[in-house]
């Protein structure tokens, strides 16, 4: 049976039950196949039995009569639903622009029961009512594209997605008549794809709209044990949550290599439950990476849910790396006043080897940006090369938050030229909080500016800030309030400034502060003035103190031993009453107010 031209072949069969409503035999009468020259082929029927070849150029669609029986493909006749198995798909020859497996008004659940390879671009789909697909530990092998589009949950589990083409394009589409519950979950898959782009999301385009969970299935994206390549494609994955997290990788290894970027982002709601999280990235027992090249990692993750532990992003114990120039961005956002609802924590290792790392967060409850080190863990966000860091939180508690423990310390590292950038807003707590964290920690650190930007920082006495070139501690909006210690800067600055040209407020200390390289305090601008009054500030090493402010500068002791002390005010009075300032020793110091 054929078309010499590209007209369309359409058969329909009403058999019932195990019995066939199209039947192509390999001895059949009519050209021992189906030729679709250039048109397409449909073959509708409840059940079939293909055991002649298939062929054609343009679309090959295979569906039930009844829309809302079930498919089995690569298994064995079935009154409950219509089956293709393995040697079946086989006869399907190569040539043809798409295969359908299953109608536009598919509602019936799909399922392997056997490995299959598929010689076109395909896609398997129940896209309506309660559609679903489960790969059910069966290999499928795809031509340039595999689709995988159903209305309800889809489920590929110990199952491997691999290219009989140079590269395969993966799409795993829920949700997809957009009626808000169709939840995707990979665990024991492997996803290769040699260079095609891996895309897990929903609605009518995955690539820009979500997975959805529901009751029965809350995650939105749930891949566990698994392992996805995309080689130099991209790794896509949406996914929003119910009463849990939107998109979660747990124990699971994602690489792309080249350009390959990889982008997930979730988002969470929910007044139920616990750790609504927008994007949960866990590593379980595995020693798991999320890994890029020159191409960048972006996780974006949203939580409206007041339950505990409801977080924007949770990077837990799972590395992200970039090896070439690529960047990282990391975005997350709580707004639903949980308990330790953070908008970012991080427990792990960030790095990138030449490109920049961006963290920013914000929380309507807790902290901003939460970067802290769990026993055993050195916690680092690190660059080499020019890549440069910047982080940047907003909380109601602390903004951003360095934690360490008695062991381990968390740290932000640059290893090159590339520059630290830390900006906090913390209502009831501070801006930045160094609490056992480090800013380049090694003897010197890299050799790019440091600069802390908050209304309010301060360091407890096991936290440590090192580098070699400008470290600058300033304002966000007017006053800054510093509480750095006596112990936490190192001795390798090129220059220390305190504030600058335009801080127009009150630079205040509130703990004495041991400077090791020259500072500048400044706070020149209208109005600005400085205050250390009942603390100690201190110079060692081949430090000079320079003060200088708008309006009054009040102090307690200033030591510098034989080296200069220099105080100004442009508009207002010195008040040195409280202490002293002392540049006293064998070579003397220079004091000039």
């Amino acid at each position: 049976m054929g078309t010499a031209a590209a007209g369309n072949i359409s058969l329909i069969g009403t058999g019932t039950g195990t019995l066939d409503g199209i039947n192509i035999a390999s001895n059949a009468a009519i050209n021992r196949e189906i030729f679709g020259a250039g048109g397409s082929v449909s073959l509708t029927a409840d059940e079939m039995n293909l055991a002649a070849a298939i062929r054609g150029s343009g679309t090959l669609q295979l569906q039930p009569l009844t829309p809302s029986l079930g498919m089995t493909i690569g298994g064995i006749a079935s009154s409950s639903s219509l089956n293709l198995n393995g040697s079946e798909i086989g006869n399907i020859a190569p040539g043809f622009a798409q295969i359908f497996a299953g109608g536009t008004n598919s509602s019936g659940p799909i399922s392997f029961a056997g490995s299959v390879n598929f010689n076109a671009p395909t896609t398997v789909r129940s896209p309506v009512g309660t559609g679903t697909i489960d790969t059910a530990g069966f290999n499928i092998g795809g031509t340039n594209s595999l689709t995988l589009q159903a209305a309800d949950k889809i489920s590929v589990t110990n199952s491997t997605i691999s290219p009989l083409s140079p590269a395969l394009n993966f799409t795993v589409n829920s949700d997809a008549d957009s009626s808000g519950g169709g939840a995707i979950s990979l665990a024991q898959a492997t996803i290769n794809t040699n260079g095609g782009n891996i895309i897990l999301g929903g609605g009518s385009n995955a690539l820009t709209e979500p997975a959805q969970g529901n009751a029965a299935n809350p995650k939105g994206v749930n891949i566990v044990n698994s392992n996805l390549n995309a080689g130099s494609g991209n790794i896509s994955i949406r996914g929003v949550g119910i009463n849990d997290r939107g998109a979660n990788v747990e124990s699971s290894n994602l690489q792309v290599s080249g350009t390959g970027n990889i982008a997930i982002n979730g988002r969470a709601s929910g007044n139920s439950g616990s750790s609504n999280t927008g994007v949960s990235l866990f590593d379980g027992p595995a020693n798991t990476i999320i890994r890029a090249v020159n191409g960048n990692i972006n996780i974006e993750g949203n939580t409206t849910s007041p339950q505990n532990d409801s977080k924007g992003v949770a990077i837990s114990g799972v590395k992200l790396q970039t090896t070439g120039t690529g960047n990282i961005q990391v975005l997350g956002n709580s707004t639903g006043d949980a308990i330790n609802g953070s908008g970012i924590t991080i427990d792990q290792r960030l790095s990138a080897a030449g490109g920049n790392i961006t963290v920013t967060g914000t929380s309507s409850s807790h902290i901003g940006v939460d970067i802290k080190s769990p026993i055993g863990i050195t916690t680092a966000v690190e660059t080499a090369g020019t890549g440069n860091i910047a982080i940047t939180g907003t909380g109601r508690i602390d903004g951003v938050s360095l934690r360490g423990n008695a062991i381990n310390n968390s740290r932000l590292q640059t290893q090159g030229t590339g520059n630290i950038t830390v900006v906090g807003t913390g209502t009831f707590g501070q801006g930045i909080a160094l609490r056992g964290g480090a800013i380049n920690p090694g003897a010197t650190g890299g050799s790019g500016t440091v600069r802390l930007q908050a209304d309010k920082i301060s360091f407890d006495p096991a936290s440590r800030v090192n580098g070699t070139g400008l470290l600058e501690f300033l304002p966000l909006t007017s006053n800054l309030d510093l509480n750095i210690g006596t112990t936490t800067l190192g001795n390798t600055f090129s220059q220390i400034n305190v504030g600058n040209l335009d801080t127009n407020g009150t630079i205040t200390f509130r703990e004495n502060a041991t400077f090791n390289n020259p500072v500048t305090i400044q706070a020149p601008a209208a109005g600005g003035a400085i205050n250390s009054a009942g603390f100690t500030i201190a110079g060692t090493g081949n430090a000079t103190i320079n003060m200088n402010a708008d309006r009054s500068i009040v102090t307690g002791n200033i030591t510098n031993p034989g080296r200069s002390i220099a105080i100004n005010s442009n508009n207002g009075s010195i008040d040195t009453s409280a202490g002293t300032i002392d540049t006293i020793s064998a070579s003397g110091g220079a004091i000039l107010r």
